[in-house]
């Protein structure tokens, strides 16, 4: 409890709710007055928010001169949880208010209050041309086992992950690998001559683009066709890993949560590989 005058912080959440169901008829007009009807009520629900984030202030300054030093523990871990939240949602509003102005692109956009860090992945799928979360980078070995995943912010292109993924291998194994096989996202020829002078001898990455004449005669050989296959049957350990093993969605939000959440999901994919190796 804060003793003295504390600021009161206004309930919007009836006429924020109600603000939200207009966007949602507006919207099924589908036309550009619709669109600019929308950006207005946008602009009133920025207001609400600007208004939310002062009386929020006025309260946390409020605290901090009635407590001074004398704040206990749990009241300045709430504070600190309430200045994040309010950080993020001032962020928000920003992007909000650009997007209003007709600046659509806005690069590293937070797309959530409770997950900052997560980020919108643009897929190409049909179903879903958009996801919303983290890039997952995972590396196995023959065996099936998971040798280094690592946790993305945003969506970095395959081809820039690739020769730190295979060094972060080399380290954790004590070996460098024979062999890496990728799909033709992480090809590039910095990537491949990077490779072979790790010292990898069969490199199985499809060129993109066309092709000439000898690439695509490489591109037959047996050995290359065959870890193509073993390539394609990592899809499987991706899909394993989502529906079992709980990589599909994290419940621990953040950069950090989520990496603990997809490591322990691993760890115990390894585990119960291992057992059955065995």
């Amino acid at each position: 409890q804060v003793s003295g005058t504390v600021p009161k912080m206004r309930n919007r959440f009836r006429s924020t709710k109600k603000r939200i169901l207009e966007i949602g008829k507006t919207l099924k007009r589908r036309s550009h007055e619709a669109v600019q009807e929308v950006r207005n009520i946008t602009d009133k629900l920025v207001d609400k928010a600007i208004e939310t984030i002062s009386d929020a202030h006025r309260i946390m300054d409020k605290v901090e001169e009635t407590w001074g030093e004398q704040i206990s523990p749990a009241l300045k871990n709430t504070i600190e949880k309430l200045d994040k939240l309010i950080h993020t949602t001032d962020k928000i509003v920003n992007q909000t208010l650009q997007v209003n102005s007709g600046k659509t692109h806005i690069p590293q956009r937070v797309i959530s209050l409770y997950d900052p860090d997560a980020r919108p992945i643009q897929k190409g799928k049909l179903k879903s041309p958009t996801e919303f979360g983290y890039k997952t980078e995972i590396t196995e070995n023959e065996d099936r086992l998971v040798t280094d995943y690592k946790i993305h912010i945003g969506n970095p292109s395959d081809e820039s992950l690739l020769l730190g993924t295979v060094r972060r291998h080399i380290e954790n194994t004590g070996r460098i690998p024979y062999a890496v096989a990728t799909d033709r996202g992480y090809s590039s020829g910095k990537n491949e001559a990077a490779l072979t002078e790790l010292g990898i001898k069969r490199i199985s990455i499809p060129k993109k683009g066309k092709k000439t004449q000898k690439r695509q005669t490489h591109e037959r050989q047996r050995w290359f066709r065959r870890l193509q296959a073993w390539r394609a049957g990592g899809e499987g350990t991706i899909s394993i890993l989502k529906r079992k093993y709980g990589l599909g969605r994290s419940l621990l939000r953040g950069h950090r949560g989520v990496s603990i959440w997809v490591g322990f999901g691993i760890l115990t994919y390894n585990l119960r590989r291992l057992a059955a190796m065995n």
